[in-house]
């Protein structure tokens, strides 16, 4: 046994960690590894996702993912509204982008994003069967013409007929459009097939034309005499110009679509509705003046102005 061999065999550990490099010398000490300390991620995902099956999720409906407007055990309503489905899907699906962040997610990712999927997959087959509906209101913005924003969370039938609803809201169709194309950026698979292409497209030009459509609002009453009469609302219009800002140029097949499959909006229709909504600001409407209705596309969930500097010396006004 040679006498370096020897040497190197009655070092201790810590001598044996200091090795020597003929480049640069002496090399730090190997650390050994640490434990890994407890992922406090993991559990704060865990809480959430047990809230969210228990308050959401459990409400969803099995056919066409629809949620009702009430959770609740004794609620035997079956009328879901778009935009409440639209939010559940968002909420689910937040919580599954969180998943994607940890190693072990027990397969929790891809349980929400589908249950997401499903539920704006399920608003989607409720619409593509009044696509005559908006065929028609491209050429004549009629309420009578417009999508309907209740269903029945089981068949996927309208609740109300045309003229027993305030169905023409703008604004339910952009927030649509606006989570779907971010959805489609996270990686999801939500549209199939060229004709759900071609009527999402449809919904852009369906959305695009809202600086000079009356609606009846997010608060699905009209005026605020609430006598069944439409007006311009500038939440509409913010929610309509932010929609079409997220939705163009998104390919609605993802990473593997083609340029078929991409969605396109016309730049002059999304300055009108630019122009128009910062002129009403800060009013809400003809007959509004309330800022709680517009706050939401001012900033969540549309962002759909960076910046708005009110003049003060206008009625009604104030700081934003």
């Amino acid at each position: 046994m040679s006498a370096d061999l020897k040497r190197r065999q009655s070092l201790t550990f810590p001598e044996r960690q200091q090795r020597f490099d003929t480049r640069i010398g002496l090399l730090p000490p190997i650390q050994p590894a640490k434990e890994k300390e407890p992922h406090h991620l993991s559990v704060k995902l865990e809480s959430y996702y047990l809230l969210l099956k228990r308050q959401i999720l459990q409400y969803q409906s099995p056919t066409f993912a629809l949620f009702p407007s009430i959770g609740h055990e004794k609620n035997t309503n079956r009328i879901a509204h778009v935009r409440d489905t639209i939010y559940c899907a968002v909420a689910i699906w937040s919580l599954a982008q969180a998943y994607k962040k940890i190693d072990d997610d027990q397969g929790r990712a891809h349980e929400l994003g589908q249950a997401a999927v499903k539920s704006m997959r399920g608003i989607l087959h409720c619409w593509i069967r009044q696509a005559d509906k908006v065929e028609k209101f491209k050429s004549n913005q009629s309420p009578s013409y417009a999508l309907h924003s209740t269903f029945d969370m089981i068949t996927g039938d309208p609740s109300y007929k045309d003229e027993e609803y305030q169905h023409l809201q703008i604004d339910a169709v952009a927030l649509y459009l606006l989570f779907l194309s971010q959805m489609i950026s996270s990686g999801l698979q939500v549209i199939y097939s060229t004709d759900e292409v071609n009527f999402v497209q449809n919904l852009v030009f369906y959305v695009e034309r809202a600086y000079r459509t009356p609606d009846f609002g997010m608060w699905e009453r009209g005026s605020k005499y609430n006598n069944g009469t439409t007006e311009i609302h500038a939440s509409s219009i913010g929610m309509a110009k932010a929609a079409l800002e997220a939705v163009n140029g998104c390919n609605l097949f993802g990473e593997a679509g083609a340029a078929w499959s991409v969605i396109f909006v016309d730049i002059d229709a999304h300055n009108r509705n630019r122009t128009i909504f910062e002129t009403i600001l800060p009013r809400e409407s003809n007959s509004k003046v309330d800022v709680i209705q517009r706050q939401h596309s001012l900033f969540w969930l549309m962002m759909s102005v960076l910046l708005y500097t009110g003049d003060t010396r206008k009625e009604g006004t104030g700081n934003l």
